[in-house]
This record gives structure tokens, sequence and C-alpha cells, in this order.
């Protein structure tokens, strides 16, 4: 939970957090990395997308996109 306190985008994390009903510790691993095993964690995964907080990698083309339609989800 003080990993969350003390991020960058914290405001963000607790905002999604309360939208979604989840603790802001599973939006902080979303965004870190985690695998989204949920509906619910894959909308959060777009909404973080949206705000630009996390970035997909597209190993074909060696680019990031910042738009989410460009990824599965």
């Amino acid at each position: 939970m003080l990993k969350v306190l003390f991020a960058r985008h914290r405001n963000v994390y607790f905002k999604l957090a309360f939208k979604y009903w989840v603790w802001p510790t599973r939006v902080y691993a979303l965004a870190h990395g985690a695998s989204a095993h949920s509906s619910k964690d894959s909308e959060i995964m777009h909404d973080l997308l949206d705000r630009h907080i996390v970035h997909r990698h597209d190993s074909h083309h060696e680019h990031y996109s910042h738009n989410p339609d460009d990824y599965e989800m």
C-alpha cells in the first residue's frame, strides 16, 4: 500500500479504484505490469491507457501506441 501512496499517479489510482470498486493496490499493480484476469481489470487497463499512464509495446513494429484500440484486452 505504501507504493501506491507515494506513486506519481496516486490520484488516478484512487479514482479508478473507487470507480471500479477495487483496491488502489490492484490498479497500481495493473499499471505496473500485472496481468488483467477479469473484464473489470481490462476496463481499468483501458482507462490507464486512455490516461497515458501505461503504454503497450508492439513487438512487431517496435513502437508504442497511446491508442487503446490498438490492443486486444
